[in-house]
């Protein structure tokens, strides 16, 4: 093995230990602590179906029509 081969194994091996900012919008950004390697981390959950139906039952009570469940 070449010194470029051993970085891409070491690269590829870490234990990432993410430092993830502050929430600001629907992403945040973070970055590995000991790679340095970055990636952007979403702050809340994708919807579900359970939240889908809160969500038509929030708009139906908001607008005053009865929710079809």
């Amino acid at each position: 093995m070449n010194l470029i081969e051993i970085e891409a194994i070491v690269e590829t091996e870490c234990a990432h230990f993410w430092m993830i900012a502050s929430p600001s919008g629907p992403y945040s950004r973070g970055e590995c602590k000991h790679c340095g390697e970055e990636r952007e981390f979403r702050n809340s959950l994708p919807l579900t179906r359970w939240d889908a139906a809160t969500e038509k039952a929030k708009s139906a009570a908001v607008s005053g029509v009865s929710p079809k469940v």
